[in-house]
């Protein structure tokens, strides 16, 4: 369900939240806050991700993919408490 959407200078994700908990994503967020403005909403079934680079040489997908790797890192932390 995950996937990376560019669109007029930003980025938006679709997070799968019976993988990730919205404390993850929310986590991974701070991560993210100098570079990019961004915004989460939760839905039933996905957790909707908007990330706005507040520089325009940023490469946007780049960006998504980026915060998909931390996130991926961050639900290890949560799990294994590493």
């Amino acid at each position: 369900m995950e996937s990376v959407n560019v669109e007029k200078g930003k980025v938006s994700l679709r997070v799968n939240p019976n993988f990730y908990s919205i404390e993850c994503v929310k986590r991974t967020k701070k991560m993210f806050l100098e570079s990019c403005k961004i915004s989460i909403k939760k839905r039933k079934d996905v957790i909707e991700v908007i990330l706005k680079p507040k520089s325009r040489s940023v490469d946007t997908k780049l960006l998504g993919y980026e915060f998909y790797n931390h996130l991926l890192n961050v639900l290890k932390e949560m799990e294994t408490g590493i």
